[in-house]
This record gives C-alpha cells, structure tokens and sequence, in this order.
C-alpha cells in the first residue's frame, strides 16, 4: 500500500509485516523502516483482513483467521499461503 501518491508518495506499507517504508536520499537509496501511520492503521488493518479473506477461499488455515477476524496472523504462515495460492494460480 502506497503512503502518498504520484509526486507525494512518500513511502509504503508492507501488509504482511505491518511497517511503513519509507526512501530517503536523491535516489531513495536509503531504507527507512518505520511504524504505520496512525492516520493510515485503520485502513491498513481493513486491507491485511481484504488479504487473508482472499486466501481464505484456498487456505483452511487462512479461513479460519478470516472467520474470526483475526489479524494475528504469523508472518511465516502468510507468506506460505500467498506462496501456495500463486503457485497454484
């Protein structure tokens, strides 16, 4: 998810992990690994629940943390299921 847009994009947001990123220097050369911004939580949160609802429909495990609403999900155990589901299209 993008933190800004176009000219003002100023960073991004890894759903998976929950952290912003932000690109400093002329060429965005320098990495900088910040909490979410308070203003974006809400939506970030909605959009990580858009993603395991998606992976729900192939993944039990998924599904069940979609059922009840759960965002706590291990990173290892997203990352296998977004791995499974692109490998299985």
């Amino acid at each position: 998810m993008n933190i800004g847009l176009e000219n003002g994009l100023n960073g991004i947001i890894n759903l998976i992990n929950m952290k912003a990123y932000y690109f400093d220097g002329p060429n965005g050369e320098k990495v900088r690994e910040e909490p979410i911004p308070a203003d974006l939580v809400a939506i970030c949160n909605e959009k990580k629940m858009e993603l395991i609802g998606c992976l729900a429909e192939c993944d039990p495990k998924m599904e069940e943390y979609f059922l009840e609403e759960n965002l706590d999900v291990p990173i290892n155990e997203l990352k296998e299921s977004i791995r499974k589901s692109t490998i299985a299209l």
